[in-house]
């Protein structure tokens, strides 16, 4: 009786996979459908910028609908493969002709588009800073309990509809909570042609050095 070790394998062996690099390069392309199948708190942690996201359990009903073109070119992926293969044995069997599996995942694309010397900048030179435009990338709970209070906020998820607003030539010091999603996201904006540099340790940094950090209503706030 076959183990699903080995159905994954034989599923993997029938479907095209695709390098994180040539990835990247498609998604200029506008034919071109990212898939994302892991589940909201992955998500959460960051995504490839204009991705699909349906969560693998949900995939079977929502792919008619989302992606109503099944001659759109499909890159499919999870966190690390496993996921994204069988995503992607369902969606050939659902007419899409032309589907790939991202090798490697998510983890593989992000840590691909993070150069190795991305800009950065600490806390103490960051809070001085008064041409820098502070942006925090965190999600909306975060930024409510307790921010910098010359911060403005744009969930990471959000960022591709607020590209425009980060064009006027200032620099973009990039946040979170501790340095992994922001610096994500400052690839992803040099990448774009931005200015920008990654706080490190963000707001969790930012508050151990006794920088003010405020909350929604403006007074004393708290990073969690």
């Amino acid at each position: 009786m076959a183990t699903f070790r080995d159905l994954l394998s034989q599923t993997k062996s029938q479907i095209t996979e695709i390098e994180p690099a040539e990835a990247e390069a498609l998604r200029a392309q506008p034919a071109t459908v990212f898939l994302d199948v892991r589940e909201p708190d992955e998500f959460e942690q960051g995504a490839i910028p204009n991705a699909v996201f349906i969560p693998r359990g949900h995939l079977e009903a929502q792919v008619e609908s989302r992606i109503p073109n099944r001659e759109s070119k499909v890159v499919v992926f999870c966190a690390g493969g496993y996921r994204s293969a069988i995503a992607s044995s369902l969606l050939r069997s659902h007419g899409f002709s032309d589907v790939s599996d991202l090798l490697g995942g998510y983890t593989a694309w992000s840590t691909g588009n993070i150069p190795a010397a991305l800009p950065v900048i600490d806390v103490d030179a960051a809070s001085v800073d008064a041409d820098a435009f502070f942006l925090d990338v965190r999600e909306d709970d975060e930024w409510e309990a307790g921010h910098a209070p010359a911060a403005q906020h744009v969930a990471m998820r959000d960022l591709p509809d607020h590209l425009d607003e980060f064009s006027d030539g200032r620099r973009i010091v990039v946040i979170c909570r501790s340095g992994n999603r922001s610096g994500k996201v400052t690839a992803w904006l040099l990448n774009h042609g931005i200015d920008a540099v990654n706080m490190t340790g963000g707001m969790q940094v930012w508050e151990k050095s006794g920088l003010p950090v405020v909350n929604s209503s403006d007074t004393v706030g708290a990073v969690i």
